[in-house]
């Protein structure tokens, strides 16, 4: 009975943290005043597909006959690469280092990231490829990997 109790207060003690740390503020910037954002929302807001690309990335069996190991490497440093940056966009916003501006353009540029990552994963579900898709999963993944590293680039 006892160990029941302990789970459940467990459990309890991790749902308020996390409702805790989840709960937006507000806080006021040059540009305004803004709500705070947890980066789950923002993930999943602007990030989702791309997330279950990821997943498939891990599973290299998966992969291999549909992707050269430099292009696995490739996608899956980009997609690692997008991760830290998608980290860094909402401690900016919620900091005041980016604008509101910013921020919605780091939006869009995340967006058409999940677009070109469905359409990775949709060539990438199919049992077999042939050349035609071969060269077309290439050039989504080299504009993936552009993609990523104009990131930094972005300003508004």
């Amino acid at each position: 009975m006892g160990a029941i109790f302990a789970v459940v207060v467990l459990a309890g003690m991790w749902v308020a943290r996390d409702l805790m740390f989840g709960a937006s503020g507000e806080i006021n910037c040059d540009d305004g005043h803004r709500r705070t954002i947890d980066v789950r929302d923002f993930t999943t807001r602007y990030w989702v597909y791309a997330v279950e690309l990821e997943a498939t990335l891990h599973d290299v069996g998966k992969l291999q006959g549909k992707l050269v190991p430099q292009r696995i490497q490739e996608l899956s440093a980009a997609q690692q690469q997008a991760n830290e940056f998608r980290k860094y966009v909402v401690a900016g916003f919620n900091s005041c280092a980016l604008s509101k501006t910013q921020y919605a353009d780091y939006g869009a540029r995340f967006q058409a990231l999940d677009a070109l990552a469905r359409q990775i994963d949709a060539v990438l579900g199919r049992p077999t490829l042939g050349a035609a898709e071969r060269k077309l999963l290439d050039d989504l993944v080299t504009e993936y990997a552009g993609l990523v590293r104009g990131l930094a680039r972005v300003k508004s």
